[in-house]
Order: C-alpha cells, then sequence, then structure tokens
C-alpha cells in the first residue's frame, strides 16, 4: 500500500478523504507468508471461540483484570491462546 496525494489519481477524486491505494500483488505469497496468516486465522478463530465459551470466561476475567500488559480482554485471550498454541 502506498500514500497518494487525493487529487493524484481520477479515480479519487469522487472522495478527497480516501488517500490509500491498494495495489495488486506481483508476487505469490511465499510458504513462510502462508504459515502465518494459517496461524494468525487459527489464533483469531480460537480467541473468539474461548472468549464466547462461559466456563472460562471468570477465570480469563480475573486474569485480565490481575494484569496490566495488555488493555483488552480481547489481547489478553488472544496471547494467551498463541502462546498456546506454539
Amino acid at each position: 500500500m502506498h500514500r497518494t496525494a487525493a487529487t493524484a489519481n481520477p479515480a479519487m477524486l469522487a472522495n478527497p478523504n480516501f488517500t490509500h491505494v491498494r495495489g495488486s500483488r506481483t508476487t505469490a505469497p511465499s510458504e513462510s507468508e502462508i504459515a502465518y496468516r494459517t496461524r494468525f486465522g487459527q489464533i483469531c478463530t480460537a480467541a473468539r471461540q474461548r472468549l464466547m465459551d462461559a466456563p472460562k470466561m471468570p477465570a480469563d476475567i480475573a486474569a485480565f483484570k490481575a494484569q496490566t500488559q495488555y488493555r483488552t480482554l480481547y489481547q489478553f485471550v488472544w496471547h494467551q491462546v498463541a502462546d498456546t498454541m506454539e
């Protein structure tokens, strides 16, 4: 993604606040990038499922309140899930 002036591209003149252009990718994703994206997606899915798991919720909330590193419960749970998936 690269930044351009809103008036540099005639296609963007309809929306002057739009300043990003997403170009098409010229290379195929590498194996490591695919593995990273797959793992990231699995962590996000598992974190959402854990946040909806009623029996684990009180323990997660108590642990979240006891720490200061993460600002949101989702961040806290996401990192907890990521640590268990390694």
